[in-house]
């Protein structure tokens, strides 16, 4: 199905058909219940402790490093410190 287009209708009654190629592709949906993120069971995840902490670090060795620049603008600057200091808790 690699480069072809498919079509995606409902008719009035609510039922949903896709196409492809002419042909009616067989799909199931996925309940909404579903989609959703406990933020608790996420945070529980022993790894992403130390991620966050090494984005947090590159993040701020980036910032650092903007400040330094003599090119950036002051307005750029000020947003910096801004974020910087809201971020922190």
């Amino acid at each position: 199905m690699r480069r072809t287009t498919a079509l995606v209708s409902e008719a009035a009654d609510g039922t949903v058909t896709i196409r492809g190629n002419g042909r009616v592709l067989a799909y199931r949906l996925h309940p909404r219940d579903h989609a959703r993120l406990v933020p608790g069971v996420v945070v529980e995840h022993k790894h992403l402790d130390g991620v966050f902490a090494w984005i947090e670090a590159q993040q701020h060795d980036r910032d650092a490093a903007r400040l330094a620049n003599p090119k950036v603008t002051h307005r750029a600057k000020k947003r910096l410190r801004a974020a910087a200091s809201s971020a922190d808790p």
